[in-house]
């Protein structure tokens, strides 16, 4: 499968730690010409990418269901369209329908990820021809590679400035050794809710290596692999990280999970443009089927929610958002808009 590009996915900052993807549904796919037959082959592609980054898992690839649709993905897009770069190369743009595909992904007992996901802190290092290490940054083409592969996966990210205090709290020497307090130092200049690190070089087999970890809500997770190439490798670590990333904040439907009355008791509102803006914030979650108010006295509004995933894994995804929050010894949820 060729190496995809992904041309249409941005990343919008939401409060301190968390971002929300917008473009998730979004993706653009190399072609030769614009015939039926380049068109079908891409729309095809497209659809596969759409699964691993609206999952997270490649695995998801494997599930019966979604297979089977793949004849019939272009039922799930909402448009098409041709666009060619500044160096002339065409690529055909897919716009898929978010209902269309959660409906789809719910079915089949997928897991959803949805748009609010962990910003990552990206500190690495690579090895060049020459022996020098250097830090990626976004403007390095190392640093473009892992921010493509990053993007492919649906994962935001920020790189650091590297300005002046960066380059003293964590020397390329001490980012290259992967020594954790100089690390945690650096991370801490940036709003992150976790941090990819490690460090790439060539093997005695002129092979491309990596060794790193994801440090994510308190734990860490090795990351190491090897690829003929640059992009091959940069997406394989892309992947372990968001399929890390996914198993606690994707939602999968189906099962005990399905909830058609859980009841949660919101405080807070104090006007209807915040019950509306609650209402809506609600409806769009990922494992949220409908939202029904239950009552509504002073500041405080009771809701029945229609899950069809369980209500601790979407949970974990609003704390992303920023927009409730839970306080001690008090059983409501509170709105912060």
């Amino acid at each position: 499968m060729r190496f995809l590009v992904v041309l249409s996915i941005l990343f919008m900052p939401a409060m301190a730690l968390s971002a929300t993807v917008t473009g998730l549904y979004n993706v653009s796919v190399p072609v030769e010409n614009q015939s039926a037959a380049s068109r079908e082959e891409a729309v095809a592609e497209a659809y596969q990418h759409m699964i691993v980054r609206l999952s997270g898992q490649e695995n998801s690839l494997d599930n019966d269901l979604l297979r089977q649709e793949a004849s019939k993905a272009e039922t799930h897009l909402t448009s098409l369209s041709y666009q060619r770069d500044e160096q002339g190369l065409l690529s055909l743009v897919v716009n898929f329908n978010p209902s269309s595909l959660r409906a789809l992904f719910e079915n089949a007992q997928a897991p959803v990820w949805g748009a609010s996901r962990p910003s990552l802190l990206v500190l690495m290092a690579v090895e060049t021809a020459s022996g020098e290490r250097q830090a990626l940054s976004q403007s390095t083409e190392w640093g473009q590679i892992v921010g493509a592969s990053l993007q492919t996966r649906g994962l935001p990210y920020l790189f650091p400035s590297w300005d002046l205090e960066d380059e003293i709290t964590l020397p390329v020497a001490r980012l290259w050794g992967q020594f954790e307090q100089d690390i945690a130092a650096l991370a801490e200049r940036y709003p992150n809710e976790g941090i990819l690190t490690g460090r790439f070089w060539k093997n005695a087999d002129a092979q491309w290596q990596f060794s790193g970890s994801l440090r994510h809500a308190g734990e860490t997770l090795p990351l190491r692999n090897t690829a003929a190439t640059e992009n091959e490798l940069a997406l394989i670590i892309a992947g372990q990280a968001a399929a890390s990333l996914s198993e606690r904040y994707a939602v999968t439907a189906g099962g005990s999970a399905n909830n058609p009355g859980f009841r949660i008791q919101v405080a807070g509102i104090e006007d209807f443009s915040e019950y509306r803006a609650l209402q809506d914030y609600l409806a769009g979650r990922v494992g949220v089927r409908s939202v029904q108010v239950m009552n509504a006295e002073a500041d405080t509004v009771t809701l029945v929610l229609s899950l069809s995933g369980e209500w601790d894994q979407i949970w974990r995804v609003m704390e992303l958002d920023n927009k409730l929050e839970k306080r001690p010894e008090d059983e409501r949820l509170y709105w912060l808009p």
